[in-house]
């Protein structure tokens, strides 16, 4: 190759640099995800081309992986391997190490079946940007007199879009009305409930999401209530419930959490 095609820019290679022997050069990949599916990372550097396999956790913590390569990357892209993820499942960061050091985050962003990361950088764009994964989650089925709970786990952040849950009564005379609460940062920030209390021997069915009007309602057995649109929560941070009136023949469902997740560190 002749000398002047090894000092060209945009790409950088060792030759470049006057320390070119004393410095190693890494891949660190770090991933959140909830899914064990391979993400490929595939680029090139002046010595040729390179594939490294990455399989993330499904628990949504950060898993780190550094891969050697010769020499300063000049593209690579990373890939859902399997061709099964959806945006908002796995969140890939892509930093370039020399000597064991960060020092440039090459990229980051949503890997999934339609669109893959890349440096350079591209143009390409999320399918729905600035979202995160559609999901749904369920508490625990507590027991006959106990209430609802169900914290948000480790790594992730829930953008709440609505709730559901049953309350069967007993044949006791009482008027039941279920709150539902909504804890940040070991502070109450919000409570729903309905203006029509249940009474005995009802299967109450009750859902929770933002209606528009203000108003939380009842219609026959059925019990809305009307939470805000902006409810985001992290871990710690819990659902529960606190019902007036509760006997302990009374039995509350597991409740179905909708919300769109993201990831924090963890």
């Amino acid at each position: 190759m002749e000398p002047d095609k090894l000092l060209s820019l945009p790409y950088l290679t060792r030759k470049m640099l006057a320390f070119e022997h004393a410095a190693s050069f890494s891949l660190q990949v770090n991933s959140q995800s909830d899914a064990t599916t391979s993400c490929l990372i595939r680029g090139f550097t002046s010595e040729g081309p390179f594939v490294f396999t990455h399989i993330p956790t499904n628990n949504s913590i950060i898993k780190t992986e550094t891969f050697r390569i010769p020499d300063f990357p000049i593209m690579l892209t990373v890939t859902d391997g399997d061709g099964v993820l959806i945006q908002g499942q796995t969140f890939i960061t892509i930093r370039l190490l020399i000597n064991g050091d960060v020092y440039q985050e090459l990229c980051a962003g949503w890997v999934y079946r339609q669109k893959a990361l890349a440096y350079p950088a591209t143009n390409q764009v999320d399918m729905r940007p600035g979202g995160g994964f559609l999901a749904t989650e369920s508490s625990a089925n507590p027991a006959a007199g106990a209430e609802i709970s169900l914290t948000v786990p480790a790594g992730e952040v829930w953008h709440i879009k609505g709730y559901g849950f049953t309350l069967v009564t007993d044949g006791n005379a009482a008027n039941r009305n279920p709150h539902v609460i909504f804890t940040v940062g070991g502070s109450v920030i919000f409570k729903a409930w309905n203006e029509t209390d249940q009474t005995a021997s009802v299967t109450g069915v009750y859902s929770g999401g933002d209606f528009g009007d203000g108003i939380s309602s009842a219609d026959s057995n059925d019990f809305r209530h009307n939470i805000p649109s902006n409810i985001v929560m992290q871990n710690p941070d819990t659902i529960t419930t606190l019902t007036d009136a509760i006997l302990v023949g009374d039995n509350l469902s597991a409740m179905a959490v909708r919300f769109e997740r993201y990831f924090t560190p963890a």
